[in-house]
């Protein structure tokens, strides 16, 4: 038997090769596809920080106050005021006509109130519907605000003689420690390309699982499949997918050095938990896919059901949006989901540092899910061996 073994895991290989030599397309789903998606994503998300959001002006004061802020909000890299426009419906206008994420508003009078001691306000419309964007603008524009209105204030009481270390304490009197963590930088490529290139390679594994043993149903050789593997159906599934994902696992190793090593985006945390994270939660998409196609009988009936499963999983994954905020049944169909685990995992030790003790609870459900659903394939197999199962789309 110990000779039996190596031989058997072989064949299963060598036949599999032939078999991925002769379909380019299944060649391509496991190897240049998901690098060529992989580098896209990555290429879009390089520059880290949104620069030159576009915001319109009307300036109904035309004041060197007014072109003071105005000049001001010009020199953050995030904002670009690309046009001043006469009055408020052309620069609504520019905004649904998506020219613009919003339109900023200085009223006239507005030195004029400044001297004499009278807030006036500044008027800011953003589009809402580009949440990231619009957020952005607001912050910058409120920064800049801020800062306009520091500076002004400690003008005119330092004019009135007060002198500037009294008058810097009265703007201040309450300076809040505010500190960000973890990604204090707030870069798009740090939060986005390992949560979604993740993400993506995860995807890749469910369909290139279905798409392996799928063929096997929809040409009828799941049994000379399984006599390569001399009937060892562990043999038969190990080898096959070995292959398969081999891709996939050194595309997410890649991803992970290149982000640490050549982004700079180091690893606070366990490189050797995140990556063995990594590795199960393959392993686990993976073991769902060959549930998915076996339990259907057809290669297009399992790919439906990956897609159902596989592509929202990163909206219920809480990356993208709180997971406590949804509701009960969301957050359930959300645990059953190997990636929401990931990402937690991946989001405590690529990020945040955490100790290895905080993420035991997400990797012990990834190593479930990556064993438990195999215990369903020796009894979803044996109909399979049947011509009724063969010759499906």
């Amino acid at each position: 038997m110990s000779k039996l073994k190596p031989s058997a895991w072989q064949r299963v290989l060598r036949r599999e090769w032939l078999a991925l030599r002769a379909k380019p397309w299944e060649l391509a789903l496991m190897s240049w596809w998901p690098l060529l998606l992989l580098a896209i994503l990555w290429w879009t998300l390089a520059a880290g920080l949104p620069r030159n959001l576009p915001l319109v002006w009307v300036d109904h004061d035309k004041s060197a106050s007014s072109r003071q802020l105005l000049q001001l909000l010009e020199s953050s890299p995030t904002l670009s005021l690309s046009l001043r426009l006469p009055d408020e419906v052309a620069a609504m206008q520019a905004v649904r006509s998506g020219h613009a994420v919003g339109w900023l508003l200085v009223p006239r009078d507005f030195e004029r109130d400044i001297k004499r001691g009278v807030a006036p306000t500044v008027h800011l419309q953003v589009n809402a519907q580009q949440s990231t964007a619009a957020g952005m603008v607001k912050s910058q524009v409120q920064t800049a605000l801020a800062l306009f209105s520091a500076g002004a204030e400690l003008k005119i009481r330092t004019a009135q003689g007060e002198p500037a270390a009294s008058a810097m304490n009265n703007l201040e009197p309450l300076r809040p420690g505010l500190m960000t963590l973890f990604n204090g930088s707030m870069n798009y490529e740090a939060f986005l390309v390992p949560a979604l290139g993740t993400a993506l390679l995860q995807l890749f594994a469910m369909f290139i699982a279905v798409a392996c043993v799928g063929r096997e149903l929809k040409h009828g050789t799941v049994k000379v499949w399984l006599e390569h593997a001399d009937g060892n159906l562990l043999i038969a599934l190990a080898a096959k997918l070995f292959i398969n994902l081999a891709p996939l696992a050194l595309l997410t190793c890649g991803m992970v050095f290149g982000l640490g090593l050549l982004r700079g985006f180091a690893i606070a945390g366990s490189l050797p938990l995140l990556l063995l994270a990594h590795l199960l939660g393959l392993v686990a998409n993976a073991a769902l896919g060959v549930v998915a196609v076996l339990a259907t009988r057809s290669l297009r009936m399992g790919l439906s059901v990956a897609g159902v499963i596989a592509s929202p999983a990163f909206t219920y994954s809480g990356a993208g949006y709180p997971l406590m905020a949804m509701p009960l049944a969301a957050q359930v169909w959300a645990w059953l989901l190997p990636l929401t685990h990931l990402l937690r995992l991946q989001a405590e030790q690529w990020g945040m540092g955490a100790p290895v003790i905080y993420s035991l609870d997400d990797l012990g459900v990834l190593a479930a899910m990556a064993i438990l659903p195999w215990l369903l394939v020796p009894r979803l197999i044996s109909p399979c061996l049947s011509a009724y199962a063969w010759g499906r789309a």
